[in-house]
């Protein structure tokens, strides 16, 4: 009896798994931006690099300063702090130089 309660349990803990991934799928489809997780991700490992980063409104320019649960921090060309939240982020872009 314990087995089947057992197997019961990781068939449900399957489902739940594949139901969150399709739920992240869904998000990326209906907003056309991929998971915060992966934008985090992908902005962590730009910290100090310049990049463009375009948002619903057009690009923003600047060094990666910092990268929170649900934004990045860059600093612009004039040295400005400009705050741009995951949801709003279109595509990253590493520039040269």
């Amino acid at each position: 009896m314990r087995r089947i309660l057992d197997e019961e349990q990781e068939q449900r803990d399957i489902l739940e798994d594949e139901r969150e991934l399709l739920q992240a799928i869904l998000t990326e489809l209906r907003t056309g931006a991929p998971p915060a997780e992966d934008i985090g991700d992908e902005l962590e490992d730009l910290i100090g690099e310049r990049v463009e980063i375009t948002v619903n409104f057009g690009p923003v320019s600047g060094t990666v300063i910092a990268v929170r649960n649900d934004y990045a921090v860059l600093e612009d060309a004039l040295g400005r702090f400009v705050y741009i939240p995951f949801a709003s982020i279109q595509a990253i872009t590493r520039l040269e130089g």
